[in-house]
């Protein structure tokens, strides 16, 4: 039975339908989504921005802090810094303190250990505040901790810029006489012709000679 015009054209017309169903149903899904988008964002911005707000009230706070200097120029900081000595105890207590109230990332981080209180001298950067907030471990040492890591000494510059590059990890880094490094858990206490002295967190004096012929070199003289 072979089908009529009027026929075809009901089939044409529902099939018209349920496409224009189908067109609607995408356009209400995707203006829900961007709706669903726009409110999230708009929801993260304000939360950056009330941190930010709390970021700053708490940098004005610390601007009365006689160890912490603020850098940069007001109201637009770019980060801090903290030099002054006290027990390993204090760092920990004012480090976990301003990484509450602050979003902040290390930049330079120098220890040195003055009998049994430590001498920092660190800065921090600020950072936009964010929904994520690291908490950075720069304390020198931890109380289980023990002169473990083996360095090989690489070179060392002698006189009054005394410092040396010792290869820690498959990482070489530069010491300077009196700088801690958190790789080695040591102080670099004395560069030497053919090696170095180090000072670990117990006060026991590690020594790192050159395995290879030595690289020295003593500023302001020629070969």
């Amino acid at each position: 039975m072979s089908e009529t015009p009027t026929s075809r054209a009901q089939q044409w017309l529902v099939g018209a339908l349920l496409l224009e169903c189908l067109l609607a149903a995408w356009a209400l899904n995707t203006l829900w989504q961007w709706r669903a988008e726009r409110i999230a964002d708009a929801q993260q911005a304000q939360f950056a921005t009330l941190q930010q707000q709390r970021q700053q009230q708490a940098i004005n706070a610390l601007s009365q802090d006689p160890s912490l200097t603020l850098l940069g120029s007001a109201p637009r900081w770019q980060g801090l810094r903290l030099q002054h000595q006290q027990s390993l105890a204090d760092w920990q207590t004012q480090l976990e303190g301003l990484q509450q109230q602050l979003w902040i990332v290390p930049q330079t981080i120098r220890w040195q250990r003055q009998g049994k209180q430590w001498h920092g001298d660190l800065e921090w950067a600020f950072v936009p505040a964010s929904t994520l907030k690291p908490n950075y471990d720069v304390l020198p040492l931890s109380q289980t901790s023990s002169w473990t890591e083996q360095g090989v000494l690489v070179s060392t510059v002698q006189g009054r810029h005394a410092a040396a590059l010792v290869k820690v990890q498959q990482q070489e880094v530069w010491l300077r006489q009196g700088q801690w490094s958190p790789l080695l858990q040591a102080t670099l206490s004395e560069v030497q012709q053919d090696r170095i002295l180090l000072n670990d967190q117990h006060g026991q004096t590690h020594q790192l000679p050159f395995v290879k012929p030595s690289t020295s070199t003593v500023l302001g003289e020629k070969p």
